[in-house]
């Protein structure tokens, strides 16, 4: 993962870093259930800031940490990360 990567817009510099996190879930028909969602943040003058985030991606640890790398490592924008995450599953 290379967070010295840098997206350069319009606004100025950002980097993106992307994580995932454990979360808990209930539902009529599965119960109670653990997943995992994907979480955006990006880097401003002011220091990290959120950036999204989207929850119950998939029941496996492993893909949920591989799609966080990924996105992070090529600096995917937070604002393309529900189209990526439909596009990857």
């Amino acid at each position: 993962m290379d967070l010295a990567r840098i997206l350069h817009t319009g606004a100025g510099s950002l980097i993106w870093r992307y994580y995932a996190a454990a979360e808990r879930h209930s539902s009529p028909e599965l119960g109670d259930y653990r997943s995992y969602g994907l979480y955006a943040e990006y880097k401003s003058a002011s220091g990290w800031e959120p950036a999204g985030c989207v929850h119950d991606v998939t029941a496996d640890y492993n893909t949920a940490l591989y799609m966080a790398e990924l996105f992070t490592g090529r600096q995917l924008s937070g604002v393309h990360l529900r189209d990526a995450v439909d596009d990857m599953l």
